[in-house]
């Protein structure tokens, strides 16, 4: 048995890269001399060529390409995916003004500004504005008063279908504190 190995003849666009090729099945059984057979580890398959491609999935049929004249192949075809994806990149947006969402009573939080970094394609990423971002934490309005608690600061990209595959990478800091005072928001 010998693992098979996808020639791949170019490269994809500018800012896109391959993320995976598999090969079905991964492993091709190789007949012949013992003498020919006993020094094949891989077997490649036809030339794919992927020059200039963009985003895409490409599944095609492809032979294998015997490495000896007196070598048999089996089988002799494989299905060949191979995915090829816009470059990811993170950016880091700093002092982001946090706010407090679900309150019901006045609230001290700090820190009062967080960097965050989020991670997408280029294309995305480089269209991102700080005004499509708000950094936030949640309350239940159960929270206990006059004590601190600290809670996992979120964020939200808008709007949601400009930036389908922007990520919250992190935040400057993990937590953020919150002490709930007991009078009531007017």
């Amino acid at each position: 048995n010998v693992v098979v190995s996808a020639e791949i003849l170019g490269k994809p666009a500018e800012n896109y890269d391959i993320t995976s090729i598999r090969s079905d099945p991964p492993i091709v059984r190789v007949s012949g001399p013992k003498s020919v057979v006993e020094h094949i580890d891989k077997i490649s398959t036809q030339q794919v060529n992927i020059d200039g491609m963009r985003a895409t999935m490409i599944d095609r049929l492809v032979r294998l390409v015997p490495p000896h004249p007196v070598a048999d192949v089996f089988p002799e075809t494989v299905n060949l995916r191979i995915r090829i994806e816009e470059k990811s990149i993170s950016r880091k947006f700093e002092r982001m003004e946090m706010q407090i969402r679900g309150a019901k009573f006045q609230t001290r939080i700090n820190p009062v500004q967080l960097d965050l970094w989020v991670q997408g394609p280029i294309s995305q990423i480089r269209r991102l504005e700080r005004n499509n971002l708000t950094a936030y934490v949640q309350l239940d309005g159960n929270e206990p008063k006059g004590q601190n608690i600290r809670l996992d600061p979120l964020v939200k990209i808008t709007p949601p279908d400009s930036f389908p595959a922007v990520r919250l990478e992190r935040f400057s800091q993990s937590y953020v504190d919150v002490m709930v005072t007991s009078k009531r928001l007017e």
